[in-house]
């Protein structure tokens, strides 16, 4: 599957933006996104995301940093990376969580 395009997901708790980056740069044509889940709102952190980020400016490859899984999955839908019915699945499993008790 050396052709296969890729989407990489982590979150920002600790250094999956900057493996995720790195992976980037060694296959360039493959990673088509990096989705990372906000999981905290510390702004040194977030600031570094963003320098990741903007090291990738020249590739094909969006860094998205996102509170939610809707939000990653709107990203990929607009993309063409998931269908609308993989869209709504997302919208509704998010929706059933947050419905959970605590």
């Amino acid at each position: 599957y050396d052709d296969m395009p890729c989407i990489l997901i982590g979150d920002s708790g600790q250094h999956d933006p900057e493996v995720y980056t790195e992976v980037v740069k060694a296959y360039p044509d493959r990673i088509k996104a990096i989705y990372i889940r906000r999981v905290d709102s510390d702004p040194q952190r977030e600031a570094a995301i963003q320098r990741l980020r903007d090291e990738l400016a020249h590739t094909d490859c969006e860094l998205v940093l996102a509170v939610d899984s809707i939000l990653m999955a709107e990203h990929a839908h607009a993309k063409g990376y998931i269908s609308a019915r993989g869209l709504q699945a997302v919208q509704r499993d998010v929706e059933a969580h947050r419905n959970e008790p605590d």
